[in-house]
């Protein structure tokens, strides 16, 4: 009856860890996410209610300008990479966030992005200019 217990609290747990690293309904998948961020300018809302603006690159490349979040971010400007990987938008900063790799599930309405991270936390951006990405 103990293993069973075990087994069936295991199942459950496992399967909500699935369910929460799967894309969700509406959620952009890979090459819809692609086209959407290369080339973009996104003013992404901090909880202190200024914006991030970063640009992201055709190329895999990122910049962003801290402004009021530099004694947070810990630098003024930092520049880093983007890739997509399993549906979801990957960054990593040279000096901002640790420097540390986070990917996030992005949903789109209109030019808002709402961002979903693996362990709940989620945040709302505004893509303000687009750069025309030529096709090779």
């Amino acid at each position: 009856m103990r293993m069973l217990r075990l087994f069936a609290t295991l199942a459950a747990l496992f399967a909500s860890v699935a369910a929460a690293s799967a894309r969700e309904p509406g959620e952009l998948d890979s090459a819809r996410l692609t086209k959407a961020v290369a080339g973009a300018t996104l003013h992404l809302d901090s909880p202190i209610g200024l914006t991030l603006p970063i640009v992201f690159s055709p190329e895999g490349d990122m910049t962003g300008e801290a402004g009021g979040l530099s004694f947070f971010l810990g630098a003024s400007r930092d520049r880093g990479r983007w890739w997509i990987a399993d549906d979801k938008l990957c960054k990593k900063w040279n000096v901002w966030f640790e420097a540390k790799t986070k990917c996030v599930w992005v949903r789109m309405d209109g030019n808002t992005i709402r961002w979903r991270h693996a362990d709940g936390s989620t945040g709302n951006g505004v893509i303000v200019a687009r750069k025309a990405v030529v096709a090779d």
